[in-house]
């Protein structure tokens, strides 16, 4: 072989393999970005199903825009649903796609919370004044 085939081949081979992780690279990254947001879509949907439906089901909203509603849940579709602003009476359809975050704003459980702890702490209250009175 002389110099000026083996500078060819290398040549060649160069643009092989730049051609070669140029194109594995591209397809890589489409695919890669696209179930990300179904995975992010599905879990705001799960949430606001978790959350349900009307005035009770207070919710604050964070699209991708960094865009911020809060509200309650009006109704919920395949594709979406709608906040209700309780003060100013508007209605919001909000695709699962543009938000980014979705946070209950229902302080149910919070409050269960509370007074399940206080009851528990009463009774040990109660408890402890018992047997000590002896």
């Amino acid at each position: 072989m002389s110099i000026r085939t083996t500078v060819s081949f290398h040549k060649a081979l160069s643009f092989a393999l730049i051609a070669l992780l140029t194109t594995m690279s591209a397809t890589y990254g489409s695919g890669q970005s696209r179930p990300q947001n179904d995975a992010t879509a599905e879990k705001i949907r799960s949430k606001v199903t978790k959350v349900g439906t009307g005035k009770r089901s207070r919710a604050e909203v964070i699209f991708k825009d960094d865009r911020k509603l809060k509200g309650y849940v009006g109704e919920i579709s395949e594709n979406g649903f709608t906040l209700v602003d309780p003060n100013r009476g508007t209605v919001t359809t909000i695709s699962y796609e543009n938000v980014r975050q979705f946070k209950s704003r229902n302080h149910d459980g919070r409050n269960l919370a509370f007074v399940g702890a206080g009851m528990v702490g009463a009774i040990v209250f109660a408890l402890v004044l018992a047997t000590g009175a002896r």
